[in-house]
C-alpha cells in the first residue's frame, strides 16, 4: 500500500474502495483536488459539475468532501478514478448521502454519480468504475438503495444508468434532474 493509500486510509472511518480490474481509486483531498481542473477545465459537456473546471471551487469541493466523511447521518467522499496501467486520471465517482437511518420501506440508502474526462469516454470506463461502486455501496458499506441523479436532457448518463438496471423514477423529479434507483 502507497504513503497516500495509508494516509487516505488514516482519513475516513469506512473502507478504502479497493482496485477493479482497469482501475484504482484514491480518495480526494485539497491537496489532489487540482486533478478536478486538469481533467474537466477544458471540458465541452455541459453536464461536467463547473466546480471542477476552476482551481478555487475544485479546492472548496474537496474541502466539503473531506468534511463529508465524518458526518455521521449524510457522509460521503469523491474517489478519483485512475488507470492501472499509466496511473492516468480518468474521472471521479462521488458517494454521498450515505444515511444511517433506515427508511420506510427498509432500506438504507447511498447516492453515487460520476463524471469521465472526455478523453476517456465511451471505453467502459465509468461502467467498471460505476458497477464496481454500486458492489461496494451494497457488500462493504451495506447500503440496499442506490440512488443517482442525472440531467433529463443528458441522453448518455440517462441511458447509461438505465443499463445499470436502475429504475427512472417519475414521481420524484429533484431540483429538475432524473431520480434513478436500484433496489
Amino acid at each position: 500500500m502507497s504513503e497516500f493509500q495509508q494516509t487516505n486510509k488514516q482519513l475516513h472511518h469506512f473502507p478504502l474502495l479497493s482496485s477493479s480490474e482497469r482501475l484504482e481509486y484514491e480518495l480526494l483531498t485539497i491537496q489532489n483536488s487540482q486533478t478536478f481542473v486538469e481533467l474537466f477545465q477544458q471540458d465541452p459537456s455541459l453536464y461536467v459539475d463547473e466546480r471542477f473546471k476552476n482551481k478555487e471551487e475544485a479546492e472548496k469541493y474537496a474541502q466539503e468532501s473531506e468534511t463529508a466523511k465524518f458526518s455521521a447521518k449524510h457522509g460521503g467522499c469523491d474517489f478519483l478514478i485512475k488507470l492501472k496501467s499509466t496511473e492516468t486520471y480518468i474521472g471521479v465517482l462521488h458517494l454521498f448521502d450515505l444515511s444511517t437511518e433506515t427508511f420506510a420501506d427498509n432500506h438504507l440508502r447511498a447516492n453515487i454519480g460520476f463524471a469521465i474526462a472526455a478523453p476517456f469516454r465511451q471505453q467502459y470506463y465509468a461502467t467498471e468504475a460505476v458497477k464496481h461502486l454500486i458492489d461496494y455501496v451494497q457488500n462493504t458499506l451495506q447500503k440496499s438503495n442506490i440512488l443517482a441523479y442525472t440531467h433529463p436532457e443528458n441522453e448518455a448518463a440517462n441511458d447509461f444508468l438505465l443499463s445499470l438496471d436502475m429504475t427512472l423514477n417519475v414521481e420524484n423529479y429533484i431540483y429538475g434532474y432524473n431520480y434513478y434507483e436500484l433496489k
